[in-house]
This record gives structure tokens, sequence and C-alpha cells, in this order.
């Protein structure tokens, strides 16, 4: 018996490995090359190659998977009640009776869970990240940065002069609605932080906010809400105190409700320095779509990194934008791309992960619905004769299914159980990767999983006992 065993599985095991290079190769030619969106556009080139570590994995693991489907359950038929094999019975599920093939098809339906809890997990962080507000317009935005030629070298004045006259080019162009500079592009990278406290308050007590450099009618251009005060102009350059906009958040942080306009903070660490604010503006997501609103303040900022407001779709205006930056004198380098580029970068590796994970678990939840049917086809086929002396005795056809079905929804209430406890501990290590607000221990989310596996796995059950409840009592009990 042990030999006819690993002749089957080894030909199962060597059709199934084939079929994983077929994967594998469709697999490289797709993934080698990756266009990560982003205001970059940066490409990422994988190189698969197969070494003798992978082949040596590979053979382990196929080696494995032909032992443990062809000894185990040798060994354990060679244990096997003669009687009852004679007399084609299978007896009904129970604790005590719990076999191998019971394991078996529980581990599929406990890593099926956790593949489908972690797949809506990300899923539902991906659509919060879509969806999320940044608080400014992104779709009718394009990022400018212009840079000297090589060697070039402009005094602060003169750098000014150069930045000023090409803003005075951009707004001239027809569809252009405004234009400003700004310190840090958004979803772009670290911001820096600096303690912030009111004036009146004891040296050392500042908390950190984010700084941010913006130009004149910052606001104006990226579609701000000015809440109360006014948005910066040109003139703010050389004002003393440094005139400065500060968001909600900081806002609530220093002053509770009241009116923050016209107070002085005092900023930054070890070189503090005075700002006025003159601006309370709305709260925005300038570092990353999955955060809270953190506190931000803006101060002037002057060089030639420029935010263009467009009346249409911003990627229409970029041909446009880089024929007018290169007709400016000196000659400068340049690089023009739509915001939606750092937006779409900034969701993408949640948009991967979310993919990913989630094909895994539509996968999972097929292996645990192939392993579940056959194990309930497997048993019920072996209660053929049991079947029929029920219905001999007048029981009815829907009878002898829920006796068919119920062993396998015990084994698949098992399974859901101990997945979901797996699942929550695999949750505890991911928190950090999930966006700011995204509940994860959603019960919905655990009902909703469990649910759709019960549901899926009973009616894979009734198909595969349907045929059985049909049978011929006096046909079974004949050949007996």
């Amino acid at each position: 018996m042990a030999q006819q065993l690993f002749a089957e599985a080894l030909i199962l095991v060597t059709f199934g490995a084939a079929a994983g290079l077929l994967i594998d190769v469709f697999l490289r030619d797709r993934l080698s090359y990756v266009h990560w969106p982003s205001a970059y556009n940066l490409p990422f080139e994988f190189h698969f190659q197969t070494d003798r570590g992978l082949f040596l994995y590979a053979a382990a693991a196929v080696i494995a998977a032909i032992l443990l489907s062809s000894l185990l359950p040798s060994l354990s038929g060679s244990n096997a009640d003669l009687g009852l094999a004679m007399k084609q019975g299978e007896p009904a599920f129970s604790i005590r009776r719990w076999d191998l093939r019971n394991s078996f098809v529980t581990l599929q339906v406990v890593m099926s869970v956790v593949l489908l809890v972690l797949g809506a997990l990300f899923g539902r962080a991906f659509v919060q990240l879509a969806g999320a507000d940044p608080g400014f317009d992104i779709s009718h935005t394009v990022m400018t940065t212009v840079w000297l030629p090589s060697g070039a070298h402009l005094a602060r004045d003169q750098r000014l002069v150069w930045r000023d006259s090409l803003v005075r080019r951009l707004k001239d162009t027809p569809g252009v609605v405004g234009v400003t500079s700004i310190g840090t592009l958004p979803f772009m990278g670290e911001l820096q932080q600096q303690p912030v406290r009111r004036k009146s308050d004891p040296a050392g007590t500042g908390r950190n906010a984010y700084a941010m450099g913006a130009g004149e009618q910052f606001c104006h251009v990226l579609g701000i809400p000015i809440l109360r005060g006014r948005d910066f102009e040109i003139t703010d350059r050389t004002r003393v105190p440094v005139p400065a906009l500060v968001n909600r958040a900081l806002a609530r942080r220093l002053f509770g409700d009241a009116d923050p306009i016209g107070v002085q903070v005092v900023a930054g660490q070890g070189q503090e320095h005075v700002l006025e604010i003159v601006g309370l503006v709305g709260d925005t997501r300038m570092r990353t779509l999955g955060e809270e609103h953190a506190p931000m303040f803006f101060t002037p900022y002057d060089d030639a990194q420029l935010m263009v407001r467009t009346a249409g779709h911003a990627g229409r205006w970029v041909t446009p934008i880089q024929g007018v930056l290169s007709r400016t004198e000196p000659p400068s380098a340049q690089d023009v791309r739509p915001l939606s580029d750092a937006a779409a970068g900034a969701i993408f590796p949640m948009r991967v992960a979310a993919g990913f994970i989630g094909s895994m678990s539509v996968v999972g939840l097929l292996l645990a619905l192939s392993g579940f049917y056959s194990s309930v086809s497997y048993s019920t086929k072996r209660r053929t004769r049991e079947m029929a002396i029920r219905i001999a005795v007048g029981a009815t056809q829907s009878a002898i299914q829920w006796t068919a079905i119920r062993d396998g929804v015990a084994i698949l209430a098992c399974g859901i159980l101990a997945g979901i406890a797996l699942a929550t501990a695999a949750i505890r290590l991911l928190t950090n990767l999930l966006p700011d607000g995204l509940e994860p221990w959603n019960p919905a989310m655990f009902a909703g999983v469990g649910l759709i596996l019960l549901a899926t796995g009973v009616a894979a059950a009734w198909v595969a006992v349907r045929g059985v409840s049909k049978v011929d009592p006096a046909i079974v009990l004949k050949g007996d």
C-alpha cells in the first residue's frame, strides 16, 4: 500500500511542480520591470535567476510533499479497523476520531482564514488611502522644479529676479491659474520638524511640528482653505518678524479655540527664531496620505521649486509648461510632472500589498475549498451503505444531506475559529504598516470572512453529498 501511495503522490507532486515552474516563468517575465508612479518616475528592475539554493529549497519542498502525502497515510492506514473498512463504513466526526485527513483540511481552512483577513485588511487600507482627502487640490496642480545650468551661480538678488521671471512667464501661459513655490514636494519625502512654542512659554517647552516653505499665494494656488487671516504675499520675504501660516492642528495645540492671528511664536532648536502668525489654514496631508492631520506651519520660501495651478487636468499642461521653461534665460534644467503622480506613488506600496495579499487569499480560499470538497466527498462515499440504510428506514433527502454535511461544518468551524485567532496575532505585527484611523480589529471584517468561508464551504459540501443522498437503497444493500 505504501508503494502505491508513494507512486500516486509522486505523480501528483510532479504535475504540481511542473505547473509551479510554468507560473514562475510567466511571472518572471512580467515582474522583471515595475514602474513605480511618482514625481521622480522611477523604474524598478528585478533580476530573477535560479541558483543552487533555490533549487535545493524547491527539491526539499517536493520531497517533503511526497513523503507527507504518502508515508503518513500509509502509516495511518496500517492501524485501520479492518472490520469497519470491510463494512465500507466511515465513522461520524468527533474530536476523539480526529484523523490526519481532518487535520490537513483544518490547516487549509486556518491558512485560508488568515489570508482572507489580511487581504480584507489591506484592501480596506488601500481604499482608505485612495479616498483620503489631502486638504489641497491634486488634479489641477503641476510640480515644476527648475535648476540653473551646471556651474552657473547667481547672487541672492539675481536668483530672486530669475525665479520671479519664471513665475511671470508661467502665469502668462494660457490656462495657468497661479504659481507658487514650495519647500518640499508633497508625498516625496520626510518633512523637517521643529519645536514650536508660544513666545510667552519658557524655553525648552516647544513640541515638534512639521515645517515647510511656501511662496506667495500658496494657499490660493493649492486650494488650501484660509480659515482666518491672509495668504502669503511676495513682500513677506523681507518682513520681520517672519510671517507664518499655521494649520488648525497646530493652532489648536498652542491656543485652543483662541484666535491665533497676530500672535508670535518661537520655532527652532538651538537657534530659535520668532514667527508672527498671519494666517490660519486648513489641515493638510503633505508627508503621506496615511497619517492623521499633523501640526504644521509654513514660512516664506522663494526658490524655483514651483507648484502650478491649471484650469484643466494637470496632465494636459505638462508639455506647454515645459515649452515655456525651455525658453528661459539662462537655459535651465527642468522636471515637470502632475502632482497626481506623487499621490499615485504614495499609495503604490499599499496597492501592491493589497493586490498581492488579495490574490494569495483567493488562491488560499480555492485550495481550502478543493481540499474540503475532496474530504467531504471521500468520507461521504465511504458512508454510502449507512446512507442507504437511513433512506430505507424513511430518512428524507434533506436529512441525509445534513447528516453528511454536519461533519464538514464542524471541521470548518474549528478551522475558522483557529484561523481568526492566528489572524489576530498576525495583525498585531502589521499595525505599523496601516494608515492612521483604520480600525484593524473591526468585528464586521472577521465575521464577514468567517461567513464567506462557512457559506462557500457548506456549498462545496452540498455539491459533494448531493449524489449520495439520491442512492437506491436496494441496489446498495444488494451489493453487500
